[in-house]
């Protein structure tokens, strides 16, 4: 179970919405001095060839997404819109998770062109405004009017290098792979006075259950050895 996945388990939860504080920020690259979609994602890496090729006046910084392209830079650059037009990071993490569940599993520059219409239309979002602010009139700018490009800042200021990579009140934490140990842990670092119902003990065992139960119908209980 990927990282999106687990999280919108947890936050179906009873009551779980209520006690997080939740913050998405899609990582990637800012390649600099750059013609616009450069045709090899390795281009980045021959900055001083690639700068005597660009006037100085037209070098812009833009959002480089290593695994999809432009299909995935333009995702994640819808899913920000979505939270700065709604106001709501949980609406992010809804489209996020959408995206992720339809998209292809080869990545991002093998999913459909319709991905973000469809999970806006599932969702209840205006696509013709998101589509507004991820694309129209930005062609050289970054996506997003800038928000990809800020949330790449922020992620390299941070100096985050993988992905996923998630943080629970300041402190890095691997329990994104597992719905019950990323719920384990929210409860247990809530400090409020009445813990939700869904952080009874009975029901992080019976996520706990759920997740056990699909790993092994997707892999089955015998024991594997790769060699």
């Amino acid at each position: 179970m990927g990282a999106s996945q687990a999280l919108a388990k947890v936050l179906s939860q009873p009551g779980l919405k209520s006690i997080v504080k939740l913050s998405q920020n899609p990582c990637g690259k800012i390649a600099t001095a750059f013609k616009p979609y450069p045709a090899s994602p390795e281009a980045v890496d021959q900055s001083a060839e690639a700068v005597t090729e660009v006037v100085a006046e037209a070098a812009e910084e833009f959002p480089l997404c290593r695994h999809g392209g432009w299909q995935e830079c333009g995702m994640q650059a819808e899913a920000l819109c979505v939270a700065n037009m709604t106001g709501d990071p949980f609406a992010m993490a809804a489209l996020v998770d959408c995206h992720f569940s339809k998209g292809s599993s080869a990545g991002a520059a093998t999913t459909s062109p319709t991905l973000g219409s469809d999970c806006a239309a599932q969702l209840g979002f205006d696509y013709q405004k998101i589509f507004t602010c991820a694309f129209e009139g930005q062609y050289p700018a970054p996506y997003g009017k800038g928000l990809l490009a800020a949330a790449f800042n922020r992620q390299i200021s941070r100096k985050i290098m993988t992905v996923p990579t998630m943080f629970l009140n300041g402190e890095e934490t691997m329990a994104w792979s597992d719905p019950s140990k990323l719920l384990g842990a929210i409860c247990a670092a809530y400090q409020g006075p009445s813990p939700p119902a869904g952080c009874s003990q009975g029901n992080i065992e019976h996520i706990s259950a759920q997740h056990t139960a699909a790993h092994l119908g997707q892999f089955g209980d015998a024991p594997r050895c790769l060699i």
